[in-house]
């Protein structure tokens, strides 16, 4: 029985070698995110966002014009990159046309996009956890207490760049 399982493992071995040493391993990379960054970059408007409280209705929270034309911008780079496009109109006249350029980041596991919004949140990089996202919508939410009863609700649609 021995013999048998040791002629089993070297031939195993034996297939294995011919096929990983035929055959060239090419990475792909993982197609998940492209959700949010689209081939090479994609933009997303903040349409609404809910503020949320266990046993009460959800409220929704007034967005300036300033806020509302805000894009965000996920690049499908290496480096992950991220920006926050003024939009049309700036909340202070001292603003740039671009916010923040920084970083973006997607831990499957728990479901978590951290990304600053900087007109809502401030210049933080926050973790969201993704509760729904397609090609045309994506639905973020934040929990504002240590017992997960007060949570903000970002309601994000694509922008079809011209």
């Amino acid at each position: 029985m021995k013999s048998r399982i040791y002629a089993q493992v070297l031939f195993s071995m034996f297939i294995l070698g011919v096929v990983s040493c035929s055959e060239e391993v090419k990475p792909t990379p993982f197609t998940y995110t492209q959700v949010f960054t689209g081939e090479s970059s994609k933009t997303w408007a903040l349409d609404k966002v809910l503020l949320r409280k266990v046993g009460q209705d959800d409220q929704t929270v007034s967005l300036s014009s300033c806020e509302k034309d805000d894009r965000y911008i996920f690049y499908a780079n290496e480096e992950r990159l991220f920006e926050v496009d003024n939009g049309r109109f700036s909340c202070d006249d001292t603003e740039e046309q671009t916010l923040v350029s920084y970083t973006w980041a997607f831990t499957n596991t728990n479901a978590s996009l951290q990304m600053v919004v900087p007109h809502v949140f401030g210049d933080y990089i926050i973790p969201f956890i993704v509760t729904k996202v397609s090609s045309n919508d994506m639905v973020l939410e934040i929990f504002a207490d240590e017992k997960n009863t007060i949570s903000y609700v970002l309601y994000f649609k694509s922008v079809k760049e011209n």
